[in-house]
This record gives structure tokens, C-alpha cells and sequence, in this order.
């Protein structure tokens, strides 16, 4: 009887229990759409936030915002970022950050307080997207107005999807992706860097990390190259190549979809690595008038496709070795297909990575060409 009687209460007092007992009201709240962290000469620590202040709809409907970009500075990243308290008289929301910046004199130093407070905190989401400043400061990037976008730190997550889907050039890099690569053995991060040209923001390179400190940087041409082997996205992209007909006109075709795979073998006691791509293309664009969609000259193209593939992707491996930064992946990968062999070099992996020979192969296959089958001629 008596535990019937507590079952009958414990069911009864259930609806009065809230879910919601540190609700925080949005009035009382600043939403945090973008965050970065650079290190001072003094050695402090500086955090800027992009802080959002909602404001009532207006007369048709629509609900406007304001924001603005405070920074504070303290002994350590969560210190700093508390000091904001000092001067902002609503509670911050960092859930909301949409990009988070990592300053260019804090990667040259060390990421290990950064990366601590990443992985400890529970605001910022795990797919939160990194960028590095390159030659300006987090809280520059943060204060640059971005066109078409109230915020640039939500302009810059749109920016790094887009570039992905379009033109196929840098590889997004989240929080969580960057921790893993940081805490695993056989492989380095990468992080698309972001600087300021002309007044406007641009995703210009990508950050290359060995440990916790950045030893350089890859170019376009490079990146492209780290995308063919790292994808997150096997689709999208434009590949521009000189006419078969005649070299000084262009040619786009367009990435439909791809794969990439690398395995590691082992000839004559020499470790080598094979990367297979195998890529479908869309004949996009052309600056001439000459018919090149007949067999032979289709071949052509794939064939010339595959050789520009190639190329970035020798020009990533060559940058990153010479780097001594296995951003490529290459010891995770040993480790998964052969680990007694990894074993053998993993004690002296920095030196090795270095002498690694590889053997790309790269097929291309145009199939479709968009909305025209056939060439146009002008008059």
C-alpha cells in the first residue's frame, strides 16, 4: 500500500516538474554569431565575440537585427571570454557561433589553451567551422561588414559551403574534425584561412598545422590538391583547362561526382602510396566555337583533365612534405591497413613521411554537357 500511495504522488506532482529551469529569456540574452581568439605581445589572451541584439519586427513583418564586435582579454581563453561580463549587460549565447577564428600569433605560438577550451567547453558545437586570420586579427575579421549578410561570422560559414559546392577549392574544417586530427597519430590538421583584401573578407589558402603550432600554408592550386585526397564532399567543383583545339581558349567542365582513395603498398621493402581518383565530369564551358563534344576530342579532354588532377594533387603532397606535415593522412592510414607495419615507423614517422614516394592514378569520364549537345557558331 504505501508504495502504491508514493507511485500515485510521484505520477501526480510529474506535470509541475519543468524541463526548462535555467531558461534564460531571449531579452536578457546576446546571441553570439561568430567568435575568434589571438594572443597580444604581452602574452594575454584576446577574445572577440560578434554579438547579435534581436530587436522588435518592424512595420512589414520582418525582424532586424544589430550587432557588434566587443573583445576582452584575460590570462586564459575562458578568462577572457567571462571578462566580456565586464562591459556586456546581457548574458551571451555562445551555442550560436557559427565560425570560430583562430588568430594567426596564437597558431605561431601554441593552440594547446585553445584546443582545451574547445573540447571542455559545452557552448560552442563541435561542428562549429574554424578559419585562421592571415595578416589581421579575429576581431578585424569579425568587425568587417560582409555584403548580402548582416554577420560575418554566419557569412562565413555560407561562404566555405558555398566555395565547396562551386568551385571545389578549400575543405571546410570543423572543431570537431580538428581536434580529432590534433589528438591522433599519423595526421596533422588543416584550417581554410580567411583574409581581409580590398576591405572584404576571403578565404585565401589553407593553414597547415604540425602539432600545435602552423608551419605554412597551401596555395589554390595546392588546396585543390588536399581536396581530391580529403574530401568531405565528393561532388562539386569546376576544372579549367585549355582547349584540345587550341590551348589559349578555356574549357570548364564541372565535378559531378568523385572518388578518392589511397592505400598504402609496400615494393621491393619501399613504402609507396597509391591514390586512385576516379572523377565524372560535366563539359560546362567553352570560349571558342569549335565542336569538341565528337569522341576524340572528348577523350582529349579527360585525358587533359586527368593531367591537371594529377598536378594539384603532386603539388599538395610536394608542399606538404616539404612541410614535414603529414596532413595527407598517410601514417592513419598505414596504421588501418597494415599496424604491424606502422609500428616499425611510427617512432620516427617525422622523418620518413618526408621520403614517401606515390603513385597517382586519376580517370576521368565526361558525361553529360549540360543543356547543349551542340556547338554554336557565331556570325
Amino acid at each position: 500500500m504505501p508504495r502504491r500511495l508514493l507511485l500515485f504522488i510521484v505520477i501526480f506532482l510529474l506535470p509541475s516538474c519543468s524541463a526548462c529551469w535555467d531558461i534564460r529569456e531571449l531579452n536578457n540574452s546576446a546571441v553570439c554569431t561568430g567568435a575568434g581568439v589571438e594572443l597580444s605581445r604581452e602574452g594575454k589572451f584576446i577574445f572577440s565575440g560578434q554579438m547579435v541584439k534581436p530587436s522588435a519586427p518592424s512595420e512589414s513583418g520582418t525582424q532586424t537585427s544589430t550587432a557588434v564586435v566587443l573583445s576582452a582579454s584575460g590570462s586564459g581563453v575562458a578568462d577572457a571570454a567571462r571578462r566580456f561580463m565586464l562591459s556586456l549587460s546581457r548574458f551571451p549565447e555562445w551555442s550560436s557561433i557559427s565560425t570560430f577564428v583562430i588568430g594567426e600569433e596564437l597558431a605561431r605560438e601554441d593552440l594547446a589553451l585553445l584546443v582545451d577550451f574547445l573540447l571542455r567547453n559545452r557552448n560552442p558545437r563541435p561542428t562549429v567551422n574554424l578559419v585562421l586570420s592571415r595578416g589581421c586579427t579575429p576581431e578585424e575579421v569579425l568587425s568587417l561588414p560582409m555584403p548580402l549578410s548582416p554577420y560575418s561570422g554566419k557569412g562565413l560559414e555560407t561562404i566555405l559551403d558555398l566555395q565547396e559546392k562551386q568551385l571545389g577549392i578549400y575543405v571546410p574544417t570543423n572543431v570537431h574534425e580538428f581536434i580529432h586530427k590534433l589528438t591522433t597519430a599519423g595526421i596533422e590538421p588543416v584550417v581554410p584561412q580567411v583574409s581581409i583584401e580590398e576591405k572584404k573578407l576571403f578565404i585565401s589558402g589553407t593553414a597547415v598545422f604540425k602539432g600545435r603550432r602552423i608551419v605554412g600554408s597551401l596555395n589554390e592550386t595546392e588546396s585543390r590538391g588536399y581536396r581530391w585526397m580529403n574530401a568531405r564532399s565528393f561532388n562539386g567543383g569546376i576544372i579549367d583547362l585549355g582547349s584540345p583545339q587550341n590551348p589559349s581558349e578555356l574549357v570548364s567542365l564541372e565535378v559531378k561526382q568523385f572518388t578518392g582513395k589511397t592505400t598504402p603498398k609496400l615494393e621491393q621493402d619501399q613504402l609507396k602510396m597509391k591514390i586512385t581518383i576516379r572523377a565524372e565530369l560535366v563539359f560546362y564551358e567553352k570560349s571558342n566555337s569549335g565542336e569538341l563534344l565528337t569522341l576524340s576530342w572528348k577523350e582529349e579532354m579527360e585525358r587533359l583533365a586527368a593531367q591537371k588532377i594529377k598536378q594539384e594533387i603532386s603539388a599538395c603532397i610536394k608542399k606538404s612534405q616539404l612541410l614535414g606535415s603529414d596532413i595527407l593522412g598517410w601514417g592513419y592510414i598505414l596504421q588501418k591497413h597494415e599496424p604491424q607495419l606502422w609500428e616499425s615507423f611510427s617512432a620516427n614517422w617525422d622523418d620518413f613521411f618526408p621520403t614517401i614516394e606515390s603513385d597517382i592514378e586519376v580517370e576521368t569520364l565526361i558525361v553529360n554537357s549540360m543543356l547543349s549537345q551542340k556547338s554554336f557558331r557565331f556570325r
